[in-house]
């Protein structure tokens, strides 16, 4: 009654309607737990977390300002011209904190967006996925060539540099090639294939940074990760515009010998190993090497499941090994074929395998490791990928299909991932070497399974406490939200200063933060199979 009847009087119009009317909790002998009332005193104790009002008298009594934080989540404030959602209490006996609220589309498009759209709240950015092109690298003809995923066709081949052996095809479908010889890397563009970009590995006359770059990888943010074999390897990462060459981060790798690439759907970017017989860790965020997982044996092709599970080919080893990066545990499945290649994962989450003297494709149950199906395919199979109609394609570097022998030139086998049966065979160039993503698939399936929205906050003072982070979320099946935060003294500092762990749960305590002006705070969502997104209904940064 005194919401309306004493207050709304008071005021001389209708209030918005506040149905949780919610106070913080009170533990004190003597004080109701529901209402803070202590009858016998007549006093009223006001909890930390109670959603107060503050009140200003303006003009020497002739007007005045009232605010409060609403708990009543469906109206929009501004445009109801109701009061200002700033103020709750962070301290015993009401002292007033403060609040800033990401609730609408102006507050969502202030901040940073990977892979995230927004309107007056935060989704994933979830496609159809569509592979209507492999890009097949034929490194004995220094050329690329695009291949119907629909008929097999060629609709077209291009020069590139010499000796090009990886290839990645990024969200716009334009096409990203390692070259080998050249050192080098291109990214052409999907429709016709004009070279938009060629970056050189080589810095004032010398290779710092190694050359003969093998792996291919791209981040959520279109930006593009390069793995190097020869010399000092490291991995490098360039921009995924039209015209920038510079190196955004480079990445030392001990005994380096970068072979395959891929990028999970949690940014981290997995080097196959050649050199050290082990698979290297990155976080893309920051560029850091993380985790090395070593007694890899002779690694070759990588993928990674939607588990964000690990697989890499034993060459020598006629085996696939699969790594949980989070448990660290590594299991070894034999595949009874001899010299195992590439390797990818289909839609239904099952491995498949080359074995490059067999000629066969194996098809593996991620669970245990028990062969679905081996298939004849061609004559030395090395690099394959699912498309996105639920076929296998798979690289013959010396053609031929099931039933004919070696070619001089080089074949793409089609086959149903879900029946096993073999479909086709069509030409290609000659000495195809293509691992890496040579559909867009494992990038499109994968890794855009996840997104970051961030933002940097200036509070207005130095000095500022930090207390916590609230958010209100729709988390359908196999969706996940997290968030942390930084703080400093000034928002150049921000970069330099370390996290919060990750919070899955409202609300996040970051009270242990220093005390700084401005706070940097990060949504980052995740969809594990990608049918569903998350959703980020709005997001509260609580201070004084």
């Amino acid at each position: 009654p005194s919401w309306q009847g004493t207050l709304g009087n008071a005021l001389g119009r209708a209030l918005p309607l506040d149905p949780v009317n919610r106070i913080g909790e009170c533990e004190v002998e003597g004080y109701d737990s529901a209402t803070c009332w202590n009858d016998e005193d007549l006093d009223f104790m006001c909890p930390a977390n109670t959603y107060a009002f503050q009140y200003k008298v303006l003009e020497d009594g002739a007007a005045y300002e009232l605010s409060t934080f609403m708990e009543y989540k469906d109206i929009n404030w501004e445009e109801q011209g109701f009061f200002d959602p700033r103020f709750r209490s962070t301290i015993e006996g009401c002292a007033l904190g403060m609040l800033k609220v990401y609730s609408v589309f102006s507050d969502w498009d202030i901040g940073e967006k990977t892979n995230v759209t927004h309107f007056n709240s935060v989704k994933l950015k979830l496609k159809e996925i569509e592979t209507p092109y492999l890009w097949v690298a034929n490194s004995g003809e220094d050329t690329i060539e695009k291949i119907s995923t629909s008929n097999g066709e060629s609709s077209g081949e291009y020069s590139v540099g010499s000796n090009p052996s990886r290839t990645a095809v990024d969200i716009d479908g334009n096409v990203w090639v390692a070259n080998r010889n050249s050192h080098d890397i291109v990214k052409l563009r999907a429709s016709d294939g004009v070279v938009l970009k060629r970056c050189s590995l080589k810095v004032e006359g010398s290779y710092p940074y190694g050359y003969g770059p093998r792996g291919v990888a791209i981040d959520i943010s279109g930006d593009v990760w390069i793995g190097t074999y020869s010399g000092d390897a490291h991995i490098i990462k360039l921009s995924g515009d039209d015209s920038d060459c510079s190196f955004k981060q480079t990445v030392d790798i001990p005994i380096g010998c970068c072979y395959g690439a891929v990028i999970d759907s949690q940014g981290y970017l997995y080097i196959s190993n050649r050199c050290s017989g082990a698979v290297n860790q990155i976080d893309t965020t920051t560029g850091q090497l993380i985790k090395t997982f070593s007694g890899i044996y002779s690694p070759y092709g990588i993928a990674v499941d939607k588990k964000d599970n690990v697989w890499v080919a034993n060459y020598e080893g006629s085996a696939v090994t699969k790594i949980n990066p989070s448990t660290e545990e590594i299991i070894v499945y034999s595949i009874g074929k001899n010299y195992s290649r590439g390797v990818a994962v289909d839609s239904e989450g099952y491995v498949w395998v080359n074995s490059d003297s067999d000629g066969y494709t194996t098809k593996l149950n991620p669970d245990n490791g028990e062969i679905v199906c081996q298939i004849k395919v061609g004559c030395h199979p090395i690099g394959l990928t699912p498309d996105a109609q639920g076929n296998i394609w798979v690289i013959n570097y010396s053609g031929g299909g099931p039933d004919t022998g070696c070619e001089a030139h080089g074949s793409a086998s089609k086959i149903n991932a879900k029946t096993c049966e073999y479909l086709d065979t069509y030409p290609v160039g000659t000495a195809p070497y293509t691992y890496s993503d040579m559909a867009g698939y494992a990038l499109r399936n994968i890794t855009l399974r996840s997104g970051i929205w961030r933002a940097d906050f200036d509070s207005g003072k130095d000095g500022t406490h930090w207390y916590h982070v609230y958010w209100e979320a729709r988390l359908p099946e196999d969706t996940s939200i997290k968030i942390r935060a930084r703080s400093a003294r000034s928002q150049e500092e921000l970069s330099g200063v370390s996290w919060t762990p990750y919070f899955d749960a409202s609300p996040a305590d970051i009270s242990s933060l220093l005390d700084g002006r401005w706070l940097q705070v990060e949504a980052n969502l995740y969809s594990r199979t990608g049918i569903d997104s998350p959703e980020l209904k709005n997001l509260i940064l609580d201070y004084s």
